[in-house]
């Protein structure tokens, strides 16, 4: 039997876990909340930073501490954080997509094994629960700042994740009923089917 224990007060909407093994704390967002969020097992302690809008997504960036890609709303944005409650400043935009779709807004993203950013996003939720379907994309966001849109169509991007031989990509569509696919590229960063 599995027992279950709150370790956090509640969120809503919480998404986007990433754990950072060199801190040994996990680090995630509440959408609604516009808020991003640190928990360390080792002693309990759950802090948080609201920001400007809606994250999908919070990934440290390799190299830089404190440092993080945060997605807000359609945004990609670095951000500085020292995991203080309160104390998180968004420092750039690194990109923007979906100008053609206004309301998306990012859902999920992982980086490779060679750090580029794979982000997907979602379309506009008109009511709770309710989407304009197949109005997301994906992307990949390369080191030197490029964007590659690699797929469209998408309703909700979700499960991004890469095989161990780093010879395949996974990709999920929460509407759809199967995970994708793809034949990947580790020197390139290109998928196919």
């Amino acid at each position: 039997m599995v027992s279950v224990e709150a370790v956090t007060e509640p969120v809503w909407l919480g998404e986007g876990p990433h754990w950072d093994a060199r801190e040994q704390a996990l680090y995630f967002v509440s959408i609604f909340d516009k808020s991003i969020h640190r928990y360390d097992p080792s002693n309990g302690k759950h802090t948080r930073s609201v920001l400007s809008d809606m994250p999908g997504f919070v990934i440290p960036v390799e190299g830089k501490p404190n440092h993080f890609v945060v997605s807000l709303k359609r945004r990609v944005v670095e951000v500085e954080w020292d995991g203080a409650d309160g104390s998180a400043r968004e420092l750039r935009t690194i990109a923007e997509v979906d100008q053609d779709n206004p309301g998306n807004r990012f859902n999920d993203a992982k980086a490779d094994p060679r750090g580029r950013l794979f982000a997907g996003t979602m379309g506009n939720e008109y009511e709770p629960g309710k989407f304009d379907l197949k109005k997301g994309s994906l992307y990949r966001m390369d080191p030197d700042g490029k964007v590659h849109k690699v797929a469209t169509g998408i309703d909700i991007s979700n499960g991004l994740c890469w095989d161990v031989k780093e010879k395949a990509f996974y990709f999920a569509d929460s509407f759809e009923y199967d995970v994708r696919r793809y034949d990947y590229d580790i020197e390139t960063g290109n998928i196919c089917k």
